[in-house]
């Protein structure tokens, strides 16, 4: 599968998993089929790759056992996806309100050491206080993936403090793929038939909401986890779509500290080109987003537009607190922000009707499984 370039400036470099395709003569050089024992061209004896070390067995689950609970994990691709709804039931059954933290992280260890196992002898699970990590790193990367993950998570929580945000229960989880064509066999469980856009990584929202990133996704890694966890930060409120990825652009620059200003003047005569009365509701409703061809100026409108507001010193918070996908968030512009999102609009495009237009809700793309990033 190729994959074109999903962002060009690096931050944060993680190499990728160290392998032996191939074995190299110590003598002449030569590439040998990792099979041989000697080399093929001279004859000398081959070296012998390290085998990765065997991750220690998870112990007696405490409260769930999922092996033991029929139908509660089943297989595409050959990965592993667990009926939450069905772990979740068996928990409020069986485990004590308190326990219950305890008894969710528990299943997801579960279901993470399977996942893991289908992805190879190379991937490890780490844990950190926040955060459940599936990669096939060396270790001293795997601790600084977590550390940059907490700092991130840190970060937004400080950020976003005064929401009212659904409660959610578990640790996050991240998974790393270091094969392009494993993370796309993995994600296409979340989405519906047809043709997607590639990606960079995505928040997954169906069931246990968890992350996933590409090696693609990992040459810009700061702004990448950046991007998902403010998803995940938003995860249960019901936002409009381009309001939630203006905000997970943002943090792209309030976290992982890059120094790109929100207006994107390199794209300002696309914008002005493609946005008509008409494909800005493509926007607002969010199906510009899933466009191949115009999804990169609908990420830039988003982080434009929410730049805009928060640079007027009006009350983002409470709009955002707000806002409901069901109008496009128009109603608590006017209430919150004092005006409407199509003069918001207008700052930047110019004069024009940029005013959302209400649509069935059907039509809206806001309750969908998945938030990719660019």
């Amino acid at each position: 599968m190729k994959v074109r370039p999903l962002i060009k400036l690096a931050d944060f470099k993680i190499p990728v998993c160290k392998g032996m395709k191939n074995k190299k003569c110590p003598w002449c050089g030569r590439e040998n089929g990792e099979e041989l024992m000697r080399c093929a061209g001279c004859g000398t004896e081959l070296p012998v790759p390290p085998k990765p070390p065997v991750a220690s067995p998870l112990p007696t689950p405490k409260f769930l056992n999922l092996s033991a609970i029929s139908e509660v994990i089943i297989r595409e691709e050959g990965f592993p996806y667990p009926n939450w709804g069905k772990i979740l039931e068996q928990i409020e059954l069986n485990v004590p309100q308190e326990k219950r933290e305890e008894a969710i992280n528990e299943a997801a260890r579960q279901w993470l050491e399977l996942l893991r196992g289908t992805c190879g002898e190379n991937y490890f699970l780490d844990e950190s206080r926040n955060f459940f990590v599936v990669s096939c790193r060396e270790k001293e990367v795997r601790k600084n993936i977590s550390k940059v993950a907490e700092d991130a998570w840190i970060k937004i929580q400080n950020a976003l403090a005064g929401l009212n945000r659904p409660k959610t229960s578990g640790k996050r989880v991240l998974l790393l793929f270091d094969q392009t064509d494993d993370y796309y066999r993995y994600i296409s469980h979340f989405y519906p038939e047809g043709s997607h856009k590639l990606n960079g990584g995505v928040f997954l929202k169906e069931g246990y909401g968890h992350i996933a990133i590409p090696s693609e996704g990992m040459r810009t890694f700061g702004r990448t986890l950046a991007h998902e966890l403010a998803h995940n930060a938003l995860f249960g409120l019901p936002v409009p779509l381009w309001l939630n990825e203006g905000v997970a652009m943002r943090f792209e620059t309030v976290v992982a500290g890059q120094s790109r200003t929100y207006r994107d003047t390199d794209l300002i005569d696309d914008h002005r080109q493609y946005w008509t009365t008409q494909s800005i509701q493509g926007f607002w409703q969010g199906a510009t987003f899933s466009s191949p061809e115009h999804s990169k100026l609908a990420y830039s409108l988003a982080n434009i537009l929410v730049g805009l507001i928060i640079e007027d010193r009006l009350d983002f918070k409470t709009f955002l607190q707000n806002a409901h996908f069901s109008d496009n968030g128009s109603a608590a512009a006017i209430k919150y922000l004092g005006r409407s999102l199509g003069t918001v609009a207008g700052i930047f495009l110019g004069p024009g009707d940029w005013e959302p237009k209400l649509v069935e809700p059907a039509a809206k793309t806001d309750a969908s499984k998945t938030q990719d990033a660019l």
